[in-house]
């Protein structure tokens, strides 16, 4: 799978731009129409300066990997930076990330292999959209079912996918994928998750 196009090196020369004309709607609108770089030009500075919305909002691009790299620990300590002043989405999204850790003792066995997935006729109806991260292929399935059931009128058709990837600290997680699409709905779907604020990064067949 491609990886984002902002690297983690730019991420964080940006985090320490000065943040005085940075705006927090500039910024969420950069992020519902899939601008990660200016999301995170407009959002960085702020989570720096505590800004719990930004905090919560940058959380996301990396526990998604939207823009940025993903990094899941990052990601909760930015949700637990804004739950403690009160935010109550990332509040849940910091307990589902705790939820979705392995036991102790398996913490060192390999994920296991997601299943293959279904073979799609044409390229064109192989896109997919990218909802999330979860610790195993086995998580993928569930988390994919909750957001079906959370968005049913843009996820309810859809099939349940995974992509197994390593963390640069070498923990194996897997990749939330829903599909098959064509990439004119593809790009619908994720314009409508992201209009709900709902992560969501479009999967390229080669991708």
């Amino acid at each position: 799978m491609r990886r984002s196009a902002v690297p983690f090196a730019l991420a964080l020369v940006l985090f320490a731009a000065p943040a005085g004309a940075q705006s927090l709607d500039d910024g969420v609108r950069a992020l519902g129409q899939g601008r990660f770089g200016e999301a995170v030009r407009q959002l960085g500075p702020l989570a720096q300066q505590g800004n719990p919305e930004a905090q919560y909002l940058i959380g996301t691009m990396y526990a998604n990997g939207d823009g940025l790299p993903i990094d899941v620990p990052r990601a909760e300590r930015l949700f637990r930076a804004a739950a403690a002043q009160g935010h109550a989405r990332a509040r849940e999204q910091m307990e589902f990330l705790r939820s979705l850790r392995p036991p102790a003792q398996a913490a060192a066995a390999p994920a296991p292999a997601p299943a293959p997935a279904a073979p799609v006729a044409g390229a064109d109806g192989a896109w997919r959209v990218q909802l999330g991260t979860v610790a195993s292929p086995e998580l993928a399935q569930a988390e994919h079912r909750r957001l079906a059931r959370r968005y049913p009128d843009i996820l309810g058709d859809s099939q349940a996918f995974s992509a197994p990837f390593t963390m640069p600290d070498g923990t194996g997680v897997a990749r939330v994928l829903a599909g098959p699409y064509d990439e004119a709905t593809a790009r619908d779907v994720c314009a409508k998750l992201r209009e709900l604020n709902a992560g969501c990064r479009v999967v390229r067949p080669d991708g």
